[in-house]
Parts: C-alpha cells; sequence; structure tokens
C-alpha cells in the first residue's frame, strides 16, 4: 500500500511529526472559525502529538503543496461489534481559506478510502455532520448554494445581491420558512429549504422541502437523509404540521429513489406555475 496519493499539485500522504505544529494550527483556526473559540496552543501541539506517536489512537492525513500543507483530517476508529470490524471516524477536517473549492479535501478523502479498501478490516467511513438550523452568519454560504445550484440545474446565472437578500429575508423572519444546514464542523456540507403551506382540508401546514443542495464532494454520504431527518423530527414537534412535501424533476431518478427510501411517496398532482416577474 503507497503512503500517498498525488492529485493535481497536491499530494496527500500520513502526517509525520514534523506536522505537528501546523496541524495543532489548523485545529486553532477551526475553533476560531467555527465556535469562536481561542484554544491553548500547548494543548493543541500535545494533542496531536499524541496521535502522531501512537497510530492506535488514529492518524493524520495532509494535503502537502510543497510548499506547506493545504489541509488535514483526522481519523479515529470505532469497533463495530455488528460488523465485526471498524468504522473509520473523519473528523477536524481544515482546508487553508485560500485552497478551499479546489478539490482538497476530494483529495484527502481518496487517500483515506484508498487506505481503508486496502486495510480489509474497515467496514465503513463516518463523517461527523450535525444537523441545525441556518443563523445569519450563514448567508453567504446560502447564498453561493442557490447560485451553484441555479448553474448546475439550469445553467442560470443568478445575481449575488438578489441571492443574498433573498436569503436574509427568510433568516430575518420565520414566517416565510425557515433554512436547515449540514455543518461539518468546519464548514456546511448542504443545505435545504423549507417553506409552509395552509391545508383547508387538514387544518394544518404541509412543510415544503425546496432548494436542496449538497456540495459535489459530501454527496452519496447521507448529508440529505440527515437534513430530511432533522426536518420530520422539528415537523412531528411542532404539532400542527400534517406532512412534508417536494417537487423533483422528472429525469432525477437518483433522488427520486433517496426520498422514496425516506418513505416518500409519489402524489397523483402535476404542478403547474404562472410566473408573474
Amino acid at each position: 500500500m503507497t503512503a500517498s496519493v498525488a492529485h493535481r499539485s497536491v499530494e496527500a500522504r500520513l502526517a509525520v511529526a514534523g506536522d505537528a505544529a501546523t496541524l495543532a494550527g489548523f485545529n486553532r483556526a477551526m475553533a476560531l472559525e467555527t465556535e469562536d473559540k481561542v484554544l491553548a496552543d500547548a494543548s493543541l501541539v500535545a494533542a496531536v502529538e499524541t496521535v502522531l506517536r501512537d497510530s492506535g489512537h488514529g492518524f493524520y492525513a495532509v494535503a502537502d503543496t510543497g510548499r506547506g500543507l493545504a489541509g488535514a483530517l483526522l481519523v479515529t476508529y470505532e469497533w463495530s461489534d455488528w460488523r465485526n470490524g471498524r468504522f473509520w471516524w473523519i473528523q477536524s477536517v481544515y482546508v487553508r481559506p485560500e485552497y478551499r473549492r479546489r478539490g482538497i479535501y476530494r483529495t484527502l478523502h481518496g487517500f483515506v478510502r484508498d487506505r481503508a479498501r486496502a486495510d480489509g478490516g474497515v467496514v465503513g467511513l463516518r463523517l461527523y455532520v450535525e444537523a441545525r438550523l441556518a443563523v445569519a452568519g450563514d448567508a453567504a454560504t446560502l447564498a453561493g448554494f442557490n447560485r451553484a445550484m441555479a448553474l448546475e440545474t439550469e445553467d442560470k446565472v443568478l445575481a449575488d445581491a438578489s441571492l443574498v437578500a433573498a436569503v436574509e429575508t427568510v433568516l430575518r423572519d420565520s414566517g416565510h420558512g425557515f433554512y436547515a444546514v449540514a455543518d461539518t464542523g468546519r464548514g456546511l456540507a448542504g443545505a435545504l429549504l423549507v417553506t409552509y403551506e395552509w391545508s383547508d382540508w387538514r387544518n394544518g401546514r404541509f412543510w415544503w422541502i425546496q432548494s436542496v443542495y449538497v456540495r459535489p464532494e459530501y454527496r452519496r454520504r447521507g448529508i440529505y437523509r440527515t437534513l430530511h431527518g432533522f426536518v420530520r423530527d422539528r415537523a412531528r414537534a411542532d404539532g400542527g404540521v400534517v406532512g412534508l412535501r417536494l417537487y423533483v424533476e422528472r429525469g432525477n431518478a437518483g433522488a427520486q429513489r433517496t426520498y422514496a427510501a425516506l418513505g416518500m411517496s409519489e402524489t397523483v398532482y402535476r404542478m403547474y406555475e404562472e410566473m408573474l416577474s
């Protein structure tokens, strides 16, 4: 098994002792960026060095540009007595801001996946993702998701100012709906928008799931399932929600299979619209 994988000008490899200070710096930056916490340098360095000395705790994979590290992640282990094997948990993912959206995480993930397959005793990879309600600080990212979705699905370029304003309107006034986001601890992996429809047949509200977007590097990893479960749990706890609804393009068979697997069923209705602007 090779110890590194090259991708473009970046090489993924196992971390070594000389990377300790940089890895501790990544963890310090991540805590400040995602939770506004300032962590003690000595404690961070000691924690990283513990892993580098003893691979029983896990290992770090790093993305090396030849001039320094562009990013890194930590893998830790969980034994499964159901599967008679280990899950590898991907944690502490950090990519320097200047290298984001350039495939660094994809390179690191591929490196870890190749090592897991070669190991023989790894039954799966798991990534910590927390579903939560969006907050004001997520507005730019959510607008970016909407911009990317429009370009990807309809080849449309939408105006940044309009997108940000539309997102901020929802974040300011929950009467319009709410955004649910999938937070990896280093950024958002995906999001969706919920809007409301009153049903005078049911004397309750349907929640419409819209604007579903998952970053390409996180697709097929259960991100939508996590978001859907979060929305469903909130709907059940609400007491006034009679059902969840969404629409999907007729040719998107993959999405349709996902929705069916989550317990949704196709309705007898067709959707029509009349655009006014």
